[in-house]
Order: structure tokens, then sequence, then C-alpha cells
């Protein structure tokens, strides 16, 4: 796990085009500040079969990202007071897809994590198994 995790975007590039009537569009930066996020991670010691032989893997178990609290705002835009208004209002709503999007994000990539992981210990994979039982 890790906790109390701070992260502070300065400059955070954004536009939209909306292609249908209306036709609204817009663009500028925003500063976006997340505080007390967390990130936690757990695996798990299962057996795989590769080349027809079952091998020990580790995999994620769970994982879960927290966001405490997600602060936008918007600039360079004559439309800045509106945008920092929503994001104000919908704060809430912003910060649960942030949440959501990052977790998704973190299981699609797990292989990057895993894969060299399982390929460090493979030599490691006796006194392991012989502690635990899979």
């Amino acid at each position: 796990t890790a906790k109390d995790i701070k992260v502070h975007i300065p400059e955070l590039k954004w536009k939209y085009a909306q292609k249908t009537f209306p036709y609204f569009n817009g663009h500028g930066t925003a500063e976006t500040v997340a505080h007390g996020a967390q990130i936690m991670m757990a695996f798990e010691l299962h057996s795989a079969k590769v080349n027809g032989d079952l091998v020990p893997r580790l995999a994620l178990a769970r994982s879960q990202v927290v966001i405490e609290k997600l602060v936008l705002s918007f600039k360079e835009s004559s439309f800045s007071w509106l945008y920092n208004t929503m994001g104000y209002l919908f704060q809430e709503s912003v910060r649960d897809y942030v949440v959501s999007s990052l977790d998704s994000a973190l299981k699609a990539n797990i292989a990057s994590l895993l894969t060299p992981l399982n390929r460090y210990l493979h030599p490691y994979w006796p006194v392991v198994l012989s502690n635990v039982a899979i």
C-alpha cells in the first residue's frame, strides 16, 4: 500500500469539441491537485501451466485506488469561471471517475509489473514454495 500520496499537475492541457449542434468547443489549462491518495495492491500466489509444466506465479488478487480530495482549477479560457463552478459542483463525481479510471488502468497494465517480477522470482520459487502451499 502506498499512502498519503499528493499529486500536483500545474498545467494540465485540455480541449473539447462537441460534434453535434450546438457545436460547443473550448480549450485551456487546469491546475490539478489530488490529496490523500492511496494505491493498494494485493497479490496472490497460484500455479499456472507454462510449456506443459505447472509453475508458480504471482497475480493481482485485488487493487484499490483512493483519492480523498481532487481539486481542479481551470485557467486560460473565457469560460474558466463556468468550468470552475461546474468542477466544484461535480468534484465528487469527477474524483470518482478519476479513481475508477486509475483502477481500471492499473488492472489493465499489471502484466508490465508482474511479468518481470515473476521472471526475477523464478530462481527463488523453491524456497517460497517450501514455506507456502498452493
